[in-house]
């Protein structure tokens, strides 16, 4: 086993642990139907949150070209797939009592959920720096356009509780990501 084998090891338990969250929040919704009140909204973000997992998982594999860790680059990488743990939790509480409501919950928790967000493409940044010249300009132009709109859309959301500009922004940014990563993914060698 190589160190990035061995390193993967633990971001794969990280980022499991997170996916297991949201699929274990789903299923308590799907068995306590009458029980729970869903909003619509949050479970987009869900579906953000779980696409976020399984493409970080992916994107860390182009580590494996480093032929050297350090433990700065690795402690910063388990930081990293921890920041994208935390907003699973912050989507499904482990406690849902009779009557709990996601629209509520979700508007008294958005500025945890996109705190922990901008602080996820923040470390993205240094992820992004850190894989080499050579991964930045694959990513082009769009890349730094697309972290901006993002933290700048994740203010807003922390701050303003318009339930029209949630929605809409859910939509866009779950529907953008994942056509973005999977261009990403088509377009880039070894990716």
């Amino acid at each position: 086993m190589n160190q990035f084998e061995y390193i993967s090891v633990l971001l794969s338990i990280i980022v499991g642990l997170g996916i297991v969250h949201l699929l274990t929040g789903i299923s308590r919704l799907i068995q306590r139907p009458r029980e729970l009140r869903v909003y619509w909204v949050h479970l987009v973000w869900v579906a953000y949150q779980f696409l976020q997992l399984v493409f970080f998982w992916w994107w860390e594999f182009q580590f494996n070209e480093i032929p050297s860790w350090t433990f700065p680059l690795y402690f910063f990488l388990v930081l990293y797939a921890t920041a994208h743990y935390l907003p699973s939790v912050v989507l499904f509480p482990y406690d849902l009592p009779s009557g709990f409501d996601f629209r509520s919950y979700y508007y008294e928790r958005r500025k945890w959920f996109f705190g922990l967000w901008i602080l996820t493409l923040c470390m993205d940044l240094v992820d992004t720096y850190a894989k080499g010249p050579d991964h930045v300009a694959a990513l082009g132009v769009e890349y730094p356009i697309r972290l901006v709109a993002y933290i700048s859309a994740f203010i807003v959301a922390s701050f303003w509780s318009n339930p029209y500009f949630h929605a809409v922004f859910a939509v866009l940014a779950t529907s953008y990501q994942f056509l973005w990563a999977i261009r990403l993914y088509l377009s880039m060698p070894g990716a």
